[in-house]
């Protein structure tokens, strides 16, 4: 299947924190990028924050619960039933990404 020029893209964001506060950081970059799913590995467990600070403008990431996974963090802004988890261990994760349809507008 050929994708046209104009249809919408994924964008994702990962990034191996280090286990620092880089939640300013990481919520511009999420922002100014218009970043549908965001990947930190470790990252400190500064979930609430950092959901904050990112639907701050508006609603629209949520957290991805792991299953087994403890050193990635999953940020979508789509709902979790489009980031189903494959496999996992403690420190990956194996996800299969079927986002809806349309998750951003964009003109041809």
């Amino acid at each position: 299947m050929e994708r046209k020029a104009w249809e919408p893209m994924i964008s994702i964001l990962f990034w191996n924190v280090g286990n620092r506060p880089l939640l300013t950081q990481i919520s511009d970059l999420a922002v100014h990028y218009d970043v549908d799913v965001i990947l930190l590995a470790e990252a400190p467990d500064q979930v609430a924050n950092l959901l904050e600070r990112l639907n701050r403008t508006s609603a629209s990431y949520s957290y991805v619960e792991p299953i087994g996974c403890t050193k990635i963090s999953i940020y979508a802004r789509f709902a979790a039933d489009y980031i189903r988890p494959i496999y996992e261990r403690d420190r990956l994760t194996i996800r299969r990404l079927n986002p809806p349809a349309s998750t951003k507008s964009y003109l041809p």
